[in-house]
C-alpha cells in the first residue's frame, strides 16, 4: 500500500515536468520513485544530482555499481530497489550467477554482521 500519491506528469508543476522530461530522455522511462518526489521539485532534483553524481562515471563499472546498489537494497529489505536494481544488473549483462552471489554475500554479511554486532567483538582487522 502507498502512502504517497504519484504525481503524474498532467498534475506536475512546471519544474517537475521539466525534471521528468529528463528523466525520460535520460532513462526512456520516468519510474514511480520518481514521481513519488514530483511534489517536492527541489528534492526531486537535488535526488537527481546525487543519482548522476553517483552512478556517472566515475571509477567503479556501471555493473558493479549496479549489483552494489542491489545489495544495499536487499539488505535495506526495499522491495522496489531490489527489483528494479536486478533488472538494472541484468541490464548491463550481469549474468544469473553474478545476481546469485551478490544474493549470497548479501546473506552471509547480513549473519556476521548481526552476530559480530550482538557479540560485541571488537575488529583486529584494519584498513592501511
Amino acid at each position: 500500500m502507498s502512502v504517497v500519491n504519484l504525481k503524474e506528469f498532467a498534475d506536475a508543476s512546471e519544474k517537475t515536468r521539466a525534471l521528468y522530461d529528463a528523466v525520460q530522455q535520460k532513462y526512456g522511462v520516468v519510474p514511480n520513485f520518481i514521481k513519488a518526489m514530483g511534489d517536492n521539485p527541489a528534492f526531486l532534483e537535488a535526488i537527481l544530482q546525487m543519482h548522476s553524481a553517483v552512478f556517472d562515471g566515475g571509477a567503479i563499472p556501471p555493473k558493479y555499481k549496479h549489483l552494489i546498489a542491489l545489495a544495499v537494497s536487499m539488505t535495506n529489505g526495499c522491495n522496489y530497489c531490489t527489483s528494479s536494481f536486478t533488472a538494472h544488473s541484468q541490464a548491463m549483462d550481469a549474468s544469473e550467477q553474478e545476481l546469485a552471489e551478490t544474493r549470497a554475500i548479501v546473506a552471509l554479511l547480513s549473519a556476521y554482521n548481526k552476530y559480530l554486532s550482538a557479540a560485541g567483538i571488537p575488529c583486529d582487522i584494519t584498513p592501511r
